[in-house]
């Protein structure tokens, strides 16, 4: 069940006429997160953050920007079982070259998707063949879809009750230490004798799909992607990873977020810019101010000399 708001956006989405755009939908769909099954219960599910107007767009999402406030729509699953444990898995070590923290423990959650499950690369795939080739939308879209697609992600507008939860794993540093270079890990094979089914799981949702319709939202991108950077400089998108639950200050809200935690590991955020046209304009900008800031100290010192 959606909750509050999320049920009139999700109603509102059923209503947009997307008739020539198929996507096949998936079954199931999982997601790595740091938290217990018993705190996924207790929350009553995977939610979005609450306390602040909810962002809808899936660009802001998927580039970041909603993320990094603490208002974006979405909870972002993939249907890719080696996406979820390469993510955890990303968040386990320092770098490729040391091995994975013994310490380290998260969770893998088998989720049934349903119709508010909706997928980037499709939803994206589906604004670029309704959009002008010639305009800055088109450009943007293109870029975005090139730099981060491909990761077979699928979004829930609104989350998801802890009853789509089929069933989870625990994943720690030992179990990828010894199974991850031999690619044992990433085998459905392997998670079999893992998997410990969630006795909340309603099984009349069985027949569950996610939606065969793009996710229509989507405005223009902001030209740069939110990474999620460890102390060795390996970088992930934010959106790929867990993030810390928000807090009250105020540079919380004015999304002024500059590291996060996951695991109880600390990572700095940067901004990888996908458009070198405004990278180049950053740059410019920049170097402005630099030349500006110059000359006022100049002046001041010429002022101060007579």
């Amino acid at each position: 069940m959606l909750r509050n708001g999320y049920f009139i956006l999700y109603i509102i989405m059923l209503l947009i006429p997307i008739v020539t755009f198929a996507i096949h939908p998936v079954s199931v769909v999982y997601r790595a997160d740091s938290r217990t099954p018993e705190e996924i219960v207790q929350a009553g599910g995977m939610y979005p953050f609450t306390g602040l107007p909810p962002d809808i767009d899936l660009l802001h999402h998927f580039e970041g920007e909603s993320l990094e406030g603490y208002t974006s729509a979405f909870i972002s699953t993939t249907a890719s079982l080696r996406q979820a444990v390469e993510h955890a898995a990303f968040t386990a070590r320092i770098n490729d070259e040391e091995p994975f923290d013994t310490e380290f423990e998260t969770y893998l959650y088998v989720i049934r998707p349903s119709i508010n499950f909706y997928n980037i690369d499709e939803s994206l795939n589906y604004i670029i063949n309704e959009t002008p080739d010639n305009s800055d939308l088109y450009k943007e879209v293109s870029r975005t879809l090139h730099s981060y697609g491909g990761m077979n992600e699928w979004v829930a507008l609104g989350g998801f009750a802890q009853t789509r939860i089929i069933s989870y794993a625990r994943i720690t540093g030992d179990m990828l230490q010894q199974h991850y270079h031999s690619g044992q890990i990433f085998s459905s094979s392997f998670w079999d004798e893992h998997w410990q089914n969630n006795p909340l799981y309603l099984s009349a949702l069985d027949q569950d799909l996610s939606s065969s319709v793009p996710y229509f939202s989507i405005g223009v991108p902001r030209g740069y992607i939110t990474m999620l950077q460890n102390e060795a400089g390996q970088q992930l998108p934010l959106v790929n990873t867990c993030h810390e639950e928000p807090s009250t200050s105020d540079s919380r809200i004015k999304r002024q977020l500059s590291r996060v935690t996951c695991q109880n590991k600390a990572f700095t955020t940067s901004r990888y810019f996908y458009n070198t046209e405004l990278l180049l304009q950053f740059l410019n900008i920049l170097s402005e101010l630099k030349i500006n800031k110059k000359f006022d100290i100049n002046i001041e010192q010429d002022e101060e000399e007579l």
